[in-house]
């Protein structure tokens, strides 16, 4: 199936930097693009390791942009940056009104990833409810 994309739309693609989980805090970056692969902007916040402030985040790094008005789709890679800092990428459309995608390279073990955020987190069923419905 092939799809057509205008040349000049504005893309915000979304991605952690590396960490150690030792570390309390990554970096986010986002880079907002063109369609042609023209890079209009880089934009760069942090996020707490294993947190909860991904999304609250990713709002602020959209509000306060000044290509706000240009980004017609935001896409993430995968639900959750820094380690299992989830993303509620409903929350981010609804605040934003800006399509969100999520990209991941490999189908996700969700069985592992209910398992391991048992053991972690006392909000478990939080964070997998996000990561189940996206």
């Amino acid at each position: 199936m092939s799809v057509m994309i205008k040349r000049q739309i504005r893309i915000l693609g979304i991605d952690d930097g590396p960490f150690s989980f030792g570390q309390e805090k990554t970096v986010v970056i986002g880079v907002v693009m063109r369609a042609n692969g023209y890079m209009e902007g880089v934009l760069k916040r942090e996020i707490d390791i294993d947190g909860n402030n991904s999304t609250d985040v990713i709002i602020d790094m959209i509000s306060k942009t000044r290509h706000r008005d240009q980004i017609r789709v935001i896409m993430i890679d995968g639900i959750a940056l820094g380690g299992f800092n989830v993303v509620d990428i409903d929350r981010i459309y609804v605040e934003e009104n800006i399509p969100v995608m999520t990209v991941t390279r490999e189908k996700p073990d969700f069985e592992t990833i209910m398992s391991t955020l048992r053991m972690k987190f006392t909000d478990w069923e939080e964070r997998w409810n996000k990561i189940k419905d996206n």
